[in-house]
């Protein structure tokens, strides 16, 4: 859409793509997807027939599956999305900027692989993003966030018995604002290299809080005058660590956890591996 302008989708809209079709708020348009409890806006492919009916005229001959087209995208600031669902695309939704309120909202079988795609990727979305009350499912991958942005209890992971193909939040950004993380449903996944909590920033975690690195090279990073604060008990451990939240890689039990399946904790201000305040377990790291 043309920069500076606004497209407002009314509640009970359906909207479908056809392959490589997308949806692009630029920066400086802004989007106002608002449905209700009883009308969700959605968002899907021509091949779903379950929304809006027969749209590609093929009656069965085909059906929607994951990445039938590839994603809408917000670029404009303090777009809002409410009551929207998200189905059968590469990345369901991508947030690229700030003010953008995501709540309410379904995302259902959406991604490219192991490694591509999302649900709803916000991990380079502006600080003053929000998001609640979101259901995932079906997805390969549900979510990725910046590590600042909280991801709390309101956002579920499964809908009845169906649930993500790899059940994780991924984090892609050092932490650079103190944050509350407090999702117990699934781990957090950080990435196969070091990821630093800033000077002066805190991360505080709830109870049953679970972060797992991605590879052997994963390393949390304290910097001096940074501070890690579990309230009573978090865990730190492999993505092949299937007792804690589940199979988080999507393997079965093609992988099992070992020694120096990633780095591990390092805390700057005291010069040493796993020194923190609070009260956490940590396996299969390297120390």
């Amino acid at each position: 859409n043309p920069k500076e302008s606004v497209l407002t989708i009314p509640a009970g809209t359906v909207v479908k793509f056809a392959t490589y079709g997308e949806l692009v708020i630029q920066t400086g348009g802004q989007l106002n997807a608002v449905g209700d409890a009883l009308s969700h806006i959605v968002f899907t492919s021509i091949k779903d027939d379950s929304a809006g009916g027969d749209s590609n005229l093929d009656g069965t001959a085909s059906s929607p599956a994951k990445n039938d087209y590839n994603d809408t995208l917000i670029h404009g600031n303090s777009s809002t999305v409410d009551y929207c669902e998200f189905r059968y695309a590469g990345t369901g939704l991508y947030v690229d900027a700030n003010s953008v309120k995501v709540t309410n909202s379904i995302f259902a079988n959406n991604g490219v692989s192991s490694t591509s795609g999302f649900g709803l990727d916000v991990s380079h979305a502006g600080s003053t993003f929000t998001m609640n009350n979101n259901t995932f499912y079906g997805n390969y991958r549900p979510l990725a966030i910046g590590f600042s942005q909280p991801v709390d209890s309101t956002s579920v992971f499964h809908s009845g018995s169906l649930v993500n193909k790899y059940p994780g939040i991924w984090v892609g950004s050092d932490l650079a604002t103190s944050v509350t993380q407090s999702n117990t449903e699934v781990a957090y996944v950080l990435p196969d290299t070091t990821t630093y909590i800033n000077t002066g920033i805190t991360l505080t975690l709830t109870s049953g809080v679970c972060f797992k690195f991605a590879g052997v090279y994963g390393e949390l990073h304290v910097n001096s005058g940074g501070f890690i604060n579990p309230t009573t008990l978090a865990t730190f451990t492999s993505i092949k660590d299937d007792s804690v939240k589940g199979d988080t890689n999507g393997d079965g039990t093609a992988s099992t956890p070992a020694s120096a399946d990633w780095v591990g904790l390092y805390d700057a201000n005291i010069t040493g591996y796993r020194a923190t305040s609070g009260s956490y377990v940590i396996n299969y790291s390297y120390y």
